[in-house]
């Protein structure tokens, strides 16, 4: 007990220092604070530094494998990061008496550090904002340290999944606006004119441009984006087969079944019936 109390005492940052010193800090005259090192060898200090170096090192490798979709890179830069923080220089200290609550808010934090490394693979925040919210709805249900394993687990899979499915990031500017638009306005008339009049470029050029850069034309895009829509409207709702030929922008039934059936080898009907 002893020991463990030494150790404390020598950690670089003191929280009484720090509180102290936060109290005397006029709204106007805001510094940064200046942390003194308390009872501590050069040996300790250098140890200590090279210690959360590391860790910090870790931090940016594991949001760095979020951002560029390596799954596998990143629980294994998970698990280097537990290890590191195992150490007693880092084992974890509770800011307050209630273990799942320091646990929730550190989730929380990871969370967001999460989402914004799948920002920058440009991804849209619309595809990642349902996503950080049912996490945040997950973490503040967790009760135990498995439920927290697992929390964390889901968020690398689904994270890196989206920098998979919806990462612009190797695109030209115009393609990706292009993309976009297409993805958030497949219930509305579309069109390779129309999309080329919004980018200010001919129609030749952008749909030659979209090819090169997408691998497919930009009706066969706009048209594998709608059946992808229609599979899950046909999977989690209730909606008729005219409601969905609607709601993703083909509008007749028997069209709408007709492309269906020659993009998934099956009726509507039927793929409903199969529960995909």
């Amino acid at each position: 007990m002893a020991e463990n109390k030494n150790s404390i005492e020598k950690m670089i940052y003191s929280k009484d220092i720090a509180k102290e010193m936060f109290q005397k800090i006029e709204d106007d005259d805001i510094q940064i604070p200046f942390f003194q090192v308390k009872n501590i060898s050069d040996y300790d200090f250098n140890h200590q530094m090279h210690t959360i170096a590391s860790r910090y090192k870790v931090e940016e490798e594991l949001l760095s494998a979020i951002t560029s979709g390596d799954e596998k890179k990143a629980i294994l830069t998970l698990e280097k990061y537990r290890d590191l923080m195992q150490t007693p220089e880092q084992l974890y200290r509770p800011t307050s008496s209630d273990f799942i609550r320091d646990f929730k808010n550190s989730l929380l934090v990871m969370n967001t550090l999460f989402r914004k490394a799948v920002e920058k693979s440009l991804v849209h925040p619309i595809y990642i904002h349902e996503s950080s919210s049912f996490f945040g709805e997950a973490i503040e249900a967790c009760q135990s340290e498995q439920d927290f394993i697992s929390v964390i687990r889901k968020m690398i899979h689904i994270y890196c999944q989206l920098v998979h499915q919806y990462s612009l990031a190797h695109y030209s500017s115009a393609v990706r606006h292009t993309i976009l638009y297409i993805d958030m306005n497949l219930a509305s008339p579309l069109s390779t004119a129309t999309l080329a009049e919004r980018e200010y470029l001919s129609p030749n050029y952008l749909s030659t441009k979209f090819h090169q850069e997408v691998g497919v034309s930009i009706s066969e895009y706009i048209l594998n984006q709608r059946i992808r829509l229609a599979c899950e409207l046909l999977t989690s709702t209730d909606y008729s087969i005219q409601d969905i030929a609607n709601t993703i922008g083909i509008g007749d039934a028997s069209y709408f079944s007709k492309q269906f059936k020659q993009k998934m080898g099956t009726s509507p009907i039927k793929y409903k019936k199969s529960g995909h």
